[in-house]
């Protein structure tokens, strides 16, 4: 998965939760206010609605803070994986270079060998 996808995949589900969150609320308000209630039970019903919706948005906010810790650990951990198979690729391509070099000169060493002899 790509960075980028990584980044969409993180706002559209803020994107969501957010969403939902506000059409829960309006729900909620609108079914309150519709209810045939007093305005103090009505009020208080609403307060109670609004703690726990914020209790809901501050669950909710802290669960995808630990998400999004857990990707940048992952993410972490993956990146110094990567880097290090890179390191080692490297250097076995430096060594097969090497090898190869080493090679092309001895063979360059019998091709000038064969000339002389001609």
């Amino acid at each position: 998965m790509s960075e980028q996808n990584c980044r969409c995949e993180g706002a559209d589900a803020i994107r969501d939760i957010v969403v939902f969150i506000c059409g829960f609320a309006a729900g909620a308000m609108v079914a309150l206010l519709y209810a045939p209630k007093s305005g103090e039970e009505t009020r208080r019903e609403l307060a109670e609605k609004y703690d726990d919706l914020r209790d809901q948005a501050r669950d909710l906010g802290e669960d995808l803070l630990d998400k999004v810790e857990e990707a940048r650990e992952l993410l972490s951990r993956q990146i110094e994986s990567g880097t290090a198979l890179v390191g080692e690729k490297r250097q076995a391509i430096l060594e097969g270079i090497t090898a190869l070099q080493a090679k092309i000169n001895v063979a360059k060493s019998r091709w000038a060998g064969t000339e002389k002899e001609q």
